[in-house]
């Protein structure tokens, strides 16, 4: 049986949910997560969409913990039966949430070929900026990954191996590739290397989501904290 954090979390989408919560008339196959699949019209608003939304609302305005199905429910106008066709529990809700914001995260930022030092910068600065844009567009459920007071340990080790394979080692690949051109010194491990490197921009996010203040200072602080952030990665990787 498999272990791993990853699995721990994600088991919820086949646990059913609590007898208090859990609807009599939800069809079988929702309360495995089973769901039918149909063509999506383009700009149609779904019942996890409107779920997820609800959720983040929810999650500015209270903990992992104190957060419910039934409020989520209330907030996102959908019945109970449509919840659990889609989501088996609370847990899942958030799990999913993550993983939705890993794939819009998309490659690391030095996960290219560029030319020059010049297009790599350009790649590099393009990539951060998307990263910062959408970790402001999702602070509450990413605040609630962190290791920030009242934060879900779940949810954080589920965001850790999330990054790990999304960035960490797609990263660390492409380091190998520059150690065997000679572009990195041959004792460097690119693997810890691509672990550094990621996670010491996933805490700038962190540290830049709560420092807060207006939309001015928000964005000046963004461009300050990119800037930094791209010095590094270049000097990182200096031809």
């Amino acid at each position: 049986m498999r272990t791993d954090a990853r699995h721990a979390v994600v088991a919820t989408r086949t646990r059913v949910p609590e007898q208090a919560e859990q609807p009599h008339d939800a069809p079988r196959d929702a309360r495995a997560g089973g769901r039918q699949g149909r063509v999506r019209r383009p700009g149609e608003t779904t019942i996890p969409d409107s779920v997820h939304r609800a959720t983040e609302d929810l999650l500015g305005e209270a903990t992992p913990e104190k957060l419910t199905v039934s409020r989520i429910l209330e907030r996102a106008g959908v019945s109970r039966t449509s919840f659990y066709y889609y989501f088996p529990s609370k847990d899942a809700v958030l799990a999913s949430l993550l993983e939705r914001i890993a794939d819009e995260l998309g490659a690391p930022p030095a996960h290219c070929e560029p030319s020059g030092s010049d297009a790599r910068e350009t790649v590099i600065r393009t990539r951060l900026e998307a990263a910062f844009l959408l970790w402001e567009q999702h602070a509450a459920v990413l605040r609630a990954a962190q290791d920030a007071p009242h934060g879900d340990v779940r949810l954080g080790v589920l965001w850790r191996e999330l990054v790990e394979q999304r960035w960490v080692r797609p990263l660390g690949r492409l380091l190998a590739r520059e150690q065997d051109a000679g572009r990195l010194p041959a004792a460097i491990d690119p693997l810890a290397l691509a672990r550094a490197l990621t996670w010491m921009s996933e805490r700038a996010l962190f540290q830049h989501l709560a420092s807060g203040g207006p939309a001015a200072s928000v964005g000046e602080a963004r461009r300050a904290a990119i800037d930094a952030l791209t010095l590094v990665w270049l000097r990182t990787l200096a031809v």
